[in-house]
């Protein structure tokens, strides 16, 4: 499925001998997320295809408001938005691929093999977390659905820093003087 009036290319992965090494990554109630590559660069990115027609009106209007939010953030620890794409019926945002997954994910995985995660670890990580906060609020801006399936972890290993997405549901705050 190629993305119009884009430099990516969108396709899924096929069951069988190709060069196509895209596919499906995630998936929600308006929409689909795939792995793409730019095509002049070759940087694997994420987009994130929203449709618009499988959401009420409230929902269509808080979709636009995260494609139009999500382009002026430039924070270590948020997901970095590249390029929004809008269609009649759908939005897709360009974003860069977090190769860790869930930090949901990860958190599972480790419990299950009863192994702890040192404190030092996690000490990061809420610092990776508190700075994005931080980040987000001296814009004036509250995340408003913060949990461990809108943290990615950029790398896949341990010591990845982290990274908040899904704005969504953010808001704008106003500051107490």
């Amino acid at each position: 499925l190629p993305v119009p009036h884009c430099n990516l290319l969108v396709t899924f992965e096929k069951k069988k001998k190709s060069n196509s090494l895209f596919r499906l990554v995630g998936e929600g109630s308006y929409g689909k997320v795939f792995l793409v590559e730019h095509r002049q660069t070759k940087t694997q990115l994420v987009a994130k295809h929203m449709i618009l027609t499988r959401a009420r009106r409230d929902e269509t209007d808080m979709l636009l408001s995260e494609a139009r939010l999500c382009p002026t953030l430039r924070h270590a620890n948020i997901v970095r938005t590249e390029e929004v794409i809008e269609e009649p019926q759908s939005i897709y945002l360009v974003m860069e691929y977090c190769k860790g997954g869930e930090l949901f994910e990860r958190i599972q995985k480790r419990a299950k093999s009863k192994k702890p995660y040192e404190a030092n670890q996690i000490r990061g990580w809420i610092k990776d977390i508190f700075e994005a906060v931080k980040y987000l609020h001296d814009r004036g801006l509250a995340h408003r659905d913060i949990k461990a399936e809108n943290i990615l972890l950029q790398f896949d290993d341990e010591s990845s820093p982290l990274k908040l997405i899904d704005l969504g549901f953010a808001a704008s705050i106003k500051r107490r003087r």
